[in-house]
């Protein structure tokens, strides 16, 4: 049957060149088209129908205050081996003129402060990264055996995941457990000589209601040596959830995060900007093949016999154009795929698994607008249970200082606070309360930037400009800086605070014993406040986010059946079917769809060669 449906795929093509539609520009859709057109025009009509007015889907690039920043893609994650890589070095894109993106690596070491102005120093956070760089290292190399050697089935996996045990969330706190419970063990006359300037928060304990009570809580600003430990751990976590794109570590599969990969060798940014990837990729392309403003709004394609003269697909577009094609390669974000075939994340963990086939059933004839027929149920459990996640970017365009002083690198701790509260009591509104870092993009940078992911990262995108900057400005007030920013008024209850800040300073003193103690509150920390440009990845219907993760109750299988193409010879009873439908109508590209490498771009990159190459070999032209 192989054999049959191949000759009649070259007796077509005899008549016409085979139809490839390719729906989106990124750099999946773009490597696809560049790999068919490697042969020349002579072997595909080809077309790539892109929704918006420019190529590079999540790769963004942008001037702002005259240096070059990205809205999505940053980095390359490794440079032995990446198309990237490669790429950017022979199209000369790592040679700039303009300051670029952390062209100077990562920002200095950064000044740690918790809320209320207690800078934390490094000898106090120095057990808990470690220990957290340990749990890190030790799940990127779980096996699946290590993690769950009794989850045989998948229900049993299932309780294991809401349990949290089979979680990424739930293997980094067992491991901050674990390290709490050894300390405790621990004298506390060892805690204060490995921290000494924590000694008053670990060891004093006054008289409760005494003045040296009360001048401990004013300068701890009810900070305890655990608490601190804590939110330095925390701070690594709402990092891992900015590189995840997870709105919670709990949602994490921990089996499937060991088969993530990265290229060896060192990351780095590009000086020229990603868009110069996607930019030498589409200059490849023949004129006539992309097609701006197309936006896919209906893919028909069929599961019965056709003949051979007739593209069994058609795919409407919001412009009212029509497209034919043999086959379609499908490299839209896996947040419109979702969108696209009505599923919703994570249903299927509700009534002990068994709501997953119903969720499928009830939604798979009346909400799959996208495709017509609708995706088979086996197509559309991937769709559903992988993860896909939002992070977003925000930059601040700050005064430059006078002479040589430099913005600095802060990182924050923050009080918890109710999800349900707008506000921290300290004024923090609640989508900066998991912001972990504020930095220069380079070091002599008066651009800062600050990572959002999740929920925080979609309330981002709702607010107004003078919302978000209004919102900086009280969150780094509470840590002990000062903006300059018309919104700021060193008038009434603001003055006041400021004080007392200083009054608390001056109170201190009393409590410091030899050189116990630096100065722990810094006042009058100039941050001039001038403009903002954010990411809005969440709200976009073109991305309706920014990468795929493997949620909790989805594997990395679930990455290999979402690129499986539609209909193809190895589906069950397609190749005993005297009267198949055309093989490879639907194939499917993306970071999504690459077990290994989701979530990148050399990842995207090289799944749009892999379906390229599906077709080459299909009509026997790999050579």
């Amino acid at each position: 049957m192989a054999q049959e449906q191949l000759r009649e795929a070259t007796a077509r093509s005899q008549n016409r060149r085979p139809r490839v539609v390719i729906v989106g520009a990124g750099i999946a859709g773009l490597s696809a088209a560049n790999r068919l057109q490697s042969g020349g025009n002579l072997l595909f009509e080809l077309t790539v129908l892109e929704a918006s007015d420019r190529v590079g889907g999540r790769i963004c690039s942008f001037e702002f205050a005259g240096e070059k920043l990205e809205l999505g893609a940053t980095w390359i994650h490794g440079i032995e081996g990446s198309p990237i890589y490669e790429i950017a070095e022979t199209s000369g894109a790592l040679e700039g003129a303009m300051p670029w993106e952390r062209m100077d690596g990562y920002p200095t070491t950064p000044i740690v402060k918790a809320e209320g102005g207690l800078v934390v120093e490094p000898v106090l956070m120095k057990p808990v990264t470690d220990l957290y760089s340990r749990l890190l290292s030790e799940a990127q190399k779980l096996r699946v055996s290590d993690v769950n050697q009794a989850a045989n089935g998948s229900l049993l996996k299932i309780e294991n995941a809401l349990s949290g045990t089979n979680s990424l969330g739930g293997f980094f706190r067992q491991g901050l457990e674990d390290f709490f419970h050894e300390q405790e063990k621990t004298p506390k006359t060892e805690v204060a000589s490995a921290c000494p300037t924590m000694d008053v928060l670990a060891l004093r304990k006054p008289i409760e209601g005494s003045r040296s009570d009360r001048l401990s809580q004013s300068f701890s600003h009810g900070w305890d040596l655990h608490s601190l430990q804590e939110g330095v751990f925390t701070i690594h976590e709402n990092h891992e959830r900015c590189v995840t794109a997870a709105d919670s570590l709990y949602d994490i599969d921990l089996e499937s995060f060991s088969e993530y990969r990265e290229f060896p060798g060192k990351q780095i940014t590009i000086s020229k900007g990603f868009s110069s990837i996607v930019n030498v990729l589409s200059d490849n392309l023949s004129a006539g093949i992309l097609q701006f403003g197309r936006k896919v709004t209906k893919i028909c394609w069929t599961d019965s016999h056709l003949g051979s003269s007739v593209p069994p697909v058609v795919l409407f577009c919001d412009d009212g154009s029509k497209f034919q094609a043999d086959h379609v390669i499908i490299t839209v974000s896996l947040g419109v795929l979702k969108a696209g075939t009505g599923v919703e994340s994570r249903g299927f963990l509700n009534e002990d698994g068994k709501s997953y086939r119903k969720e499928i059933e009830n939604k798979s004839h009346s909400l799959c607008e996208l495709f017509h027929p609708p995706l088979p149920r086996w197509k559309l459990g991937p769709i559903c249970r992988l993860g896909f996640g939002l992070v977003d970017k925000l930059f601040l365009k700050l005064e430059p200082f006078q002479g040589e002083r430099m913005h600095q690198h802060m990182q924050f701790i923050h009080k918890k606070c109710s999800e349900n509260n707008m506000f921290s009591k300290d004024g923090i509104p609640r989508w900066m309360g998991k912001t972990f870092s504020l930095y220069p993009v380079h070091k002599k940078s008066h651009i800062l930037l600050a990572w959002f992911a999740g929920k925080e990262a979609l309330e981002m995108e709702s607010l107004t400009e003078e919302e978000i900057k209004k919102g900086v400005i009280n969150t780094l007030s509470s840590f002990g800086y000062v903006p300059r920013h018309p919104l700021w008024s060193k008038s009434g209850s603001s003055e006041c605070a400021d004080n007392m800040l200083h009054e608390r300073m001056a109170e201190s003193a009393s409590l410091r014993n030899g050189d116990c103690f630096k100065e722990c509150l810094q006042m009058n920390e100039d941050v001039p406040l001038c403009s903002i440009k954010r990411s809005r990845w969440g709200t976009n219907p073109l991305f309706r986010g920014s990468y795929s993760y493997v949620a909790v109750g989805s594997s990395g299988a679930d990455i290999e059946l979402l690129a499986e193409p539609l209909p193809s010879q190895e589906q069950e009873g397609r190749a005993s079917s005297s009267h198949a439908a055309p093989l490879l109508q639907l194939l499917f590209a993306g970071e999504a769809t690459h077990r290994h490498h989701y979530s990148t771009t050399h990842g995207a990159y090289l799944s749009g060669v892999r379906e390229a190459d599906r077709l080459l070999q299909h009509y026997d032209w790999s050579n």
